[in-house]
């Protein structure tokens, strides 16, 4: 095994893509969706921003049983995301966590249907989930522990290798929706406790209208210390 293998061994990782509609919908269990929340528990009511206004529903992701999805929410079977689309336009000084309503379930089995959406916001399709056998962090990260940076900047200096044709190929961290492998970013990413782990990503989507600036993306983390969600969001 040559050392360029070794790093990519090292640094690979599966992931699930969410792809936008395609497929008739089936308002089943089960079945994710972007720009609707479609399950939630008998209590639970439509969740308010500061200002008492409903909040967007953004997303109804099912976790299934595949080995791409995080260790750290695997006892979870569904989250679903809200959010407060004034998050670009208040200048209030909040981090991106506090624009975002996340709930998790770790059985569907009490859940009941809703059909929580905001036309005036988003178009609702189903996502339909697809399998990528491998995937690599964008360079420009902290997913690329340090030891084995070290060792690429040494290949590269002693074997010209290139990273994103050696090592990433077409394999290079995913822009869009998706469960599990490595954030996309866009700019440099965050530093966080080493406790968070990166679990979901939701890109900008033309096809439902969800525009995040400039072709962004938010990123959804969960804290096992914690037992709670961080999220980040960058874009050109």
């Amino acid at each position: 095994m040559t050392e360029t293998e070794k790093i990519k061994q090292q640094l690979v990782k599966q992931t699930l893509i969410l792809k936008t509609g395609g497929i008739r919908p089936t308002a089943e269990l089960g079945e994710s969706w972007i720009g609707a929340v479609k399950w939630a528990a008998k209590d639970e009511t439509w969740p308010v921003g500061d200002d008492q206004e409903l909040l967007t529903p953004l997303a109804t992701i099912f976790l299934p049983d595949h080995p791409a999805v995080p260790k750290v929410v695997r006892e979870m079977k569904l989250i679903t995301i809200f959010w407060d689309t004034a998050a670009f336009t208040s200048g209030a000084d909040k981090a991106w966590r506090d624009y975002f309503v996340i709930r998790s379930y770790p059985s569907v089995s009490k859940l009941e249907a809703r059909n929580w959406q905001n036309e005036n916001e988003l178009d609702a399709f189903p996502l339909v989930l697809e399998e990528r056998k491998e995937e690599f962090p964008v360079w420009d990260s902290n997913d690329i522990p340090f030891a084995v940076r070290e060792s690429i900047v040494q290949l590269e200096e002693q074997q010209g290798l290139d990273y994103f044709e050696d090592i990433a190929g077409d394999y290079y961290a995913h822009a869009g929706h998706k469960i599990g492998g490595y954030p996309a970013y866009i700019q440099p990413g965050p530093c966080l406790p080493d406790s968070t782990a990166f679990v979901l990503q939701l890109s900008t989507d033309e096809k439902s209208g969800l525009w995040i600036v400039d072709n962004g993306s938010f990123y959804f983390y969960y804290d096992a210390v914690k037992q709670d969600w961080e999220v980040h969001c960058d874009f050109f």
